[in-house]
């Protein structure tokens, strides 16, 4: 029984997947994992449908508590190429809370515009920068970008998630610092962690996991992405339809020349 054991076992090892350990090859197999190099450059516009849950972890009475709940519906659409970002999305707050809202944001040219049932105003610097960071860090971007600067890797060790074994691969880019995390056993992206500083809090660990990986055209797209704050659940966006490359009109991307007069532009 021992014999077969043995057997079995390393008829396992021989079929499993051969991952890499090196950081450029984590991430050089993970972009072939999901669709491959050439697939991925050239999505230049999304459209996406969404559904999340958002947990206002700063707003619970005690560290114990159950945190605030809103949930979100509604789409968003990005161009790459032109760093274009915008969204429109409809708020409903949880048991407690009163009134459906309407939130509209436009990131395009340099300036930033958001919008809801008070009107109209334009975005902070922080509001702006955090928008291009977002679009920095997209899942296909932030691969692509570490795959062309492979100088910039670094290995971040492993560690376990819910039994499963992650490969953590640091990225010290011109703009950000992150650490890209690999599924071990099948090479795919399993998570984006970054570290900031909150003047109140301190140290703010934010991680993004994906799942739920379904087929998008030639690549695999995540439809799931849950996102941690020091480890607690901030976070819960499901994609329920996805376009890629989509023609955009420009008049989604448009600001008014009233709200744009005085912008600030960004860095």
């Amino acid at each position: 029984m021992r014999s077969l054991s043995f057997v079995a076992a390393a008829l396992v090892a021989s079929t499993a997947p051969a991952i890499a350990q090196a950081p450029a090859a984590l991430v050089s197999q993970a972009v072939a994992a999901i669709g491959g190099e050439q697939a991925l450059r050239a999505v230049r516009t999304t459209r996406v449908q969404i559904v999340s849950v958002a947990f206002d972890l700063g707003q619970a009475n005690s560290p114990s508590a159950f945190p605030t709940v809103t949930t979100f519906s509604g789409w968003q659409a990005t161009d790459g190429p032109r760093e274009r970002h915008t969204y429109v999305l409809e708020s409903r707050p949880g048991p407690g809370g009163t009134g459906i809202g309407r939130q509209r944001g436009v990131f395009s040219g340099g300036i930033g515009m958001l919008e809801d049932e008070t009107g109209q105003r334009l975005a902070s610097a922080a509001q702006l920068a955090a928008a291009h960071r977002s679009m920095r860090l997209s899942l296909g971007r932030l691969l692509l970008s570490a795959l062309a600067d492979s100088a910039a890797l670094a290995p971040g060790g492993a560690r376990s998630r819910r039994g499963d074994t992650v490969l953590a691969v640091h990225y010290a880019s011109a703009s950000d610092t992150v650490a890209l995390l690999f599924d071990r056993d099948t090479g795919m992206p399993a998570g984006i962690e970054s570290v900031s500083k909150d003047p109140v809090r301190g140290e703010r660990v934010t991680t993004t996991w994906f799942s739920r990986w379904e087929s998008a055209g030639p690549l695999r797209l995540p439809r799931q992405s849950d996102t941690e704050v020091n480890g607690r659940l901030a976070s819960q966006v499901i994609t329920t339809a996805r376009l890629l490359n989509p023609v955009l009109p420009d008049s989604i991307f448009a600001i008014p020349d009233s709200v744009a007069r005085d912008r600030p532009r960004a860095p």
